[in-house]
């Protein structure tokens, strides 16, 4: 069957820029698609995007000023979604959205799949800002909108499912070619991918090394995958890198610590089990459901995080049995397993 897809997201990856994972995971899903024969798959955004992408980019509202006022905060929420209902959608099979569709309403003649990959609710109870509190109340109440007009919405975790009480789950895919297990590096790695501030608590992340682990594991190194984190010579900063490095990072790091106190699911989680490497990480929505409750990686308290890497880099028998389990849970999360799910609801909506 052909089909002619649609993706819609509010960025694709930019070269040398930390990169969002909902970007990520539709740059993947796109190159997925594209790899299905009869597919035809064009990515819609405000920017990004490379020249050797293996799909069609298209910019809807260009990338001048106008784009550079849909992409302030007042313009993503309100004037992007609304430009989007004079623009020309009939060539497609089905329109994707990850985002920006709570006024597009002109949906005459298409069909509309919505992804949510969390919850701006359950986002709002974890930070602290007043202000990114406040956009995220109103985030909650566009996505409650957005989920009302899709024909389908597709839920990344079980805890998105319960907010928005759909009963359709979805997972998102890495790609097998780009994370899998090799050598380890020759000195202990704690390998962190997030952010310093904010609910993935780099900070955190940051201080249990030097503070922790550094003490009882001397020779260790932390390589710290953010925007930013302070000058230690015993801490790597990456940022913006690309899937194939990220896979060398996962690969050659001994432990993934996240921290993370939400994740609606987690594709950090799924990338490092692939590529072999245990994770420890905070209890959440994300991580209770991809480590599947604890058995395929270690969840801890903010006490106990430290110890337990401590224990991972000391104790090679106990890291290579979570290696193990990690693996085995990665399978359910390729790429083509996840393609092969988002076209079975795709044909579903199309042909009701």
């Amino acid at each position: 069957m052909s089909m002619k897809i649609l993706q819609m997201v509010h960025s694709l990856p930019d070269a040398g820029k930390k990169a969002g994972g909902v970007s990520v995971t539709v740059k993947r899903l796109a190159e997925g698609f594209s790899q299905v024969p009869g597919c035809s798959v064009t990515v819609g955004c405000l920017s990004g995007g490379n020249g050797d992408d293996v799909f069609e980019v298209w910019y809807p509202v260009g990338t001048g000023f106008l784009s550079r006022l849909c992409k302030s905060r007042l313009g993503i929420y309100f004037l992007y979604p609304l430009i989007l209902n004079f623009k020309q959608f009939s060539g497609y099979d089905v329109i994707h959205f990850h985002g920006e569709d709570w006024f597009f309403l002109n949906r005459r003649g298409v069909k509309v799949v919505r992804t949510m990959h969390g919850a701006s609710k359950r986002e709002c109870a974890h930070t602290d800002n007043v202000l990114r509190k406040a956009l995220l109340l109103i985030g909650n109440l566009l996505e409650c909108s957005s989920a009302r007009l899709a024909d389908r919405l597709l839920c990344v975790g079980s805890d998105t499912q319960e907010i928005f009480g759909s009963p359709h789950y979805i997972g998102n895919g890495y790609s097998p070619d780009k994370f899998y297990p090799g050598k380890k590096s020759e000195v202990p790695v704690v390998f962190y991918n997030g952010y310093w501030k904010g609910r993935k608590r780099g900070e955190l992340a940051y201080e249990i090394f030097v503070n922790e682990v550094l003490p009882k594991v001397p020779d260790a190194e932390l390589w710290f995958l953010a925007d930013s984190c302070p000058e230690h010579p015993q801490v790597k900063l990456f940022c913006g890198v690309t899937d194939e490095v990220l896979g060398n990072l996962y690969r050659e790091s001994w432990v993934f610590l996240y921290p993370s106190s939400y994740e609606g699911f987690g594709m950090a989680y799924v990338e490092a089990m692939a590529s072999g490497t245990v994770v420890v990480a905070s209890g959440n929505p994300g991580s209770g459901d991809v480590l599947q409750g604890g058995k395929a990686g270690v969840l801890a308290g903010d006490d106990k995080l430290g110890s337990v890497v401590v224990r991972l880099l000391l104790d090679k028998e106990y890291r290579v049995h979570w290696e193990r389990l990690g693996l085995e849970r990665a399978k359910d999360f390729t790429v083509e397993r996840v393609v092969d799910q988002h076209l079975a609801h795709f044909r579903e909506v199309i042909d009701s």
